[in-house]
């Protein structure tokens, strides 16, 4: 690098990386989205998030159109905003990828799986179980997905990882009633595949991890749409 582009970096000044209002507002609209507060189909209005948040419409106008481009609610001219309505193709699509990734992630982690590592699995799948059975199906759906966030973080691979990390929310919108439905198997399900990656046993955990990732195909979008009733 020459002197004189030296000394043009110099003049640069740290980025302070803060939240914006807008991106505040819009998790916390994700958020109830997934935990299904905002059923789909529910309308969505902007004086009353602004309200509920303590914020100005503004925010929330930004956090509409942001979720708007991604998929979470849709916009309608003269109607209003409305938590997005998902389709049987978006579940099945989204959730075929996630087994393929989940698969292939299950079966890296018991490759490199530390004594730690399997420790944190088998806490999050008791944990699970525990939530299930006192009936916080918050927790159980979080700790569902702290499960397979583990182990796409146990694969070893940057680029998998970022593409569930894509995913996670996502899954837990369309898995969120079917981890109600499926109650403790999903998670006596997760503590036979920390078991094999425990034993290093790639093929079998893998195996394991597509039979359990691939009923939420078979069963979500019926579930799903069990819990589309608008309110009224």
């Amino acid at each position: 690098m020459s002197d004189s582009a030296q000394d043009a970096f110099c003049e640069l000044q740290p980025i302070k990386r803060t939240e914006s209002l807008a991106t505040r507002v819009q998790n916390s609209l994700v958020e109830l989205i997934i935990q299904r507060t905002l059923l789909p189909g529910q309308h969505i209005v902007e004086t009353e998030v602004a309200n509920q948040l303590g914020v100005s419409r503004q925010p929330v106008r930004e956090a509409l159109r942001s979720l708007t481009a991604h998929g979470w609610v849709d916009q309608f001219q003269g109607r209003g905003t409305f938590v997005h309505e998902p389709t049987e193709k978006e579940i099945n699509d989204t959730l075929e990828f996630r087994v393929l990734l989940e698969t292939e992630a299950a079966r890296l982690a018991a490759e490199l799986a530390t004594p730690a590592d399997i420790a944190l699995l088998n806490s999050l799948a008791e944990e699970g179980l525990s939530a299930v059975e006192r009936g916080d199906m918050v927790s159980a759906v979080q700790l569902d997905s702290a499960f397979h966030d583990k182990i796409a973080e146990m694969s070893g691979n940057s680029y998998l990882k970022d593409s569930l990390d894509r995913l996670s929310r996502r899954a837990r919108w369309y898995l969120k009633p079917l981890v109600e439905e499926r109650g403790g198997t999903s998670f006596e399900e997760h503590i036979a595949i920390a078991k094999l990656i425990a034993q290093q046993n790639g093929a079998a955990a893998a195996v394991h991890m597509r039979a359990h990732t691939g009923v939420s195909i078979e069963l979500a979008f019926a579930a799903t749409t069990l819990q589309t009733d608008k309110p009224n």
